[in-house]
């Protein structure tokens, strides 16, 4: 178990499309107001992981 507190965040999810199986539009965090393309399901998942890694950052540098 991690003695870290555990932060929410939200993210907004806009699909614009679902050519060939898979999700295409853009994450939006919006607590940094920051938005990015994704042009896959698996992208959109990584987008979220690095995103939420960046956070973890911010917060131990604090």
């Amino acid at each position: 178990m991690s003695d870290r507190t555990e932060r929410k965040t939200t993210f907004v999810v806009q699909v614009s499309d679902g050519k060939n199986d898979s999700l295409q539009g853009r994450l939006t965090w919006v607590d940094r107001n920051i938005t990015r393309p994704f042009q896959s399901t698996t992208e959109l998942v990584h987008l979220i992981d690095s995103l939420r890694e960046e956070l973890e950052q911010q917060d131990e540098k604090a």
